[in-house]
């Protein structure tokens, strides 16, 4: 799939609610809603996350998002839409949502993934990530998210 531009945008833009939307549809026929409560794009504006949109020939066919400014910050809402899955998109988004995150000195990444989510659960560990603690706003989190959640963290 050549060429891919990745650019960041506005999560309130009505091209990132589509994916956005997409994303949690993907998620919830995976796992309870009660399990996840991803960042709306509200809440992903108000935050400063920025959000990277992957487009090939002018499409949206993928975003991801990164979170926090200082040493930890999350990756949060990778997503890539099937007809362009096994393209190396979602690794695309990956590398450059860790050199965002090098560029502003951020020492480590983390996210939180569903359990069954084991596609993504591989995508992540062969991206690097491995296996971590909960983190930040999951140290509340009830005991059924917490068992319905695997977490990672990267180094950079």
């Amino acid at each position: 799939m050549r060429p891919l531009e990745i650019t960041e945008a506005d999560p309130t833009t009505a091209e990132c609610r589509m994916l956005l939307a997409a994303h949690d549809y993907f998620v919830s026929t995976r796992r309870s809603s009660a399990d996840c409560s991803p960042m709306s794009a509200a809440e992903l504006k108000a935050s400063g996350a920025k959000l990277f949109i992957a487009r090939h020939l002018g499409q949206p066919v993928g975003c991801g998002a990164l979170i926090g400014d200082g040493d930890e910050c999350e990756v949060s809402r990778v997503y890539t839409v099937e007809a362009a899955r096994h393209q190396r998109v979602a690794y695309r988004l990956i590398q450059e949502i860790e050199r965002v995150a090098r560029e502003s000195n951020a020492k480590v990444l983390k996210l939180e993934a569903g359990r069954w989510q084991t596609e993504a659960l591989e995508f992540f560990e062969r991206a690097g990530f491995e296996q971590a603690p909960p983190f930040g706003r999951f140290h509340d989190a009830s005991e059924k998210t917490l068992a319905a959640s695997m977490f990672y963290e990267k180094r950079l």
